[in-house]
């Protein structure tokens, strides 16, 4: 069966500030959050399965500009990595849309199901703004970042979808109030019965230090990491990566992708959650897409990085399969 990911969006939580005039807001294009879309497909085109990744501002727009999805809209579940506005603000609008089209062809709805670390539903069922068709199926609890939980039952029978806990320190937090740790946070590794496997790692922060500091739980993540076809992942920033008061920012820089880039050994690396306002003047700071595509390519060639690195566009349909070798005589 073939499988693919569509990108849906690749912005970070401020797509356009008002009253900015750098590249990256000016932009006429169409902009959305960062998410993507994991899709099994027919023989023939049609979709059989689809899980969405996250659902913040711009994705139903996405979703609805899909060639054979806006045609046949079909939807196993939402995979969240955390609870914030910008991966979650269209969760409820999408599973009540969903519902009353359905219920205009005479059907019901079943509840969609929403997988995501037990914080992100301590907050989400605290948050959410009205009642929606959804079942939420929350895994894990205070497992410290860098740790592969239990695999997610989404019941596709050629691909396997296991969280891997990381830190994003502005989410950490407990839906309760108070300053306690409360880790809320994943990304996912997918892994196809054709060999292929893909890493969502984004929302991260620079305190993910199992990744260049592994301890004995983290030697089993790193090793199922290592080596992957497709790793997204946060690039928030160009250099940024720590605030006025001296504190670790809450997401990556590219900087910090290219040193963890250097451990996992990715065939193929694709930025996203792009932003670059924290950045300086010439230095990330208002970046387009080509300019994030442009400077990234320039450095991973000069640091000497395996793979390579692209940056996505919204729409951009990436087939999971098999790398392919060529044989002796040139051919593959």
């Amino acid at each position: 069966m073939p499988y693919s990911i569509v990108v849906n969006g690749l912005d970070n939580a401020y797509i356009r500030e008002l009253g900015c005039k750098c590249e990256r807001c000016q932009r006429q294009t169409r902009a959305a959050n960062t998410s993507v879309s994991i899709l099994e497909t027919l023989p023939n085109g049609t979709v059989k399965g689809h899980l969405l990744v996250d659902a913040g501002a711009g994705i139903r727009e996405s979703l609805m500009s899909h060639a054979v999805l806006r045609h046949n809209f079909v939807l196993d579940g939402v995979l969240l990595t955390h609870w914030h506005v910008d991966h979650t603000c269209e969760l409820t609008h999408l599973a009540v849309t969903l519902a009353r089209s359905r219920a205009r062809e005479g059907k019901t709805l079943a509840p969609i199901p929403v997988w995501c670390r037990y914080g992100s539903e301590r907050w989400l069922q605290k948050n959410l703004p009205e009642k929606a068709p959804l079942e939420f199926r929350s895994f894990g609890h205070l497992e410290p970042s860098g740790v592969l939980l239990e695999a997610v039952p989404v019941g596709w029978a050629g691909m396997w979808v296991t969280p891997v806990t990381i830190s994003h320190s502005s989410a950490d937090i407990s839906p309760s109030g108070g300053n306690e740790d409360f880790p809320s946070c994943c990304g996912y590794l997918l892994e196809f019965l054709n060999g292929v496997r893909v890493a969502l790692l984004w929302d991260m922060d620079v305190n993910n230090t199992w990744l260049e500091h592994p301890n004995a739980q983290n030697l089993e993540t790193l090793e199922r990491l290592r080596g992957v076809d497709h790793l997204f992942i946060d690039s928030n920033t160009w250099l940024y990566d720590q605030n006025k008061l001296g504190r670790p920012a809450s997401h990556l820089s590219n900087a910090i992708v290219r040193r963890f880039a250097r451990i996992l050994e990715p065939k193929q690396t694709w930025l996203m959650h792009l932003s670059g306002h924290e950045d300086q003047p010439g230095s990330g700071f208002g970046w387009d897409d080509a300019t994030w595509r442009r400077n990234a390519k320039n450095a991973w060639s000069e640091a000497a990085l395996s793979g390579s690195v692209d940056v996505p566009t919204i729409g951009q349909s990436i087939a999971l399969e098999p790398e392919r070798e060529l044989t002796a005589n040139g051919v593959f």
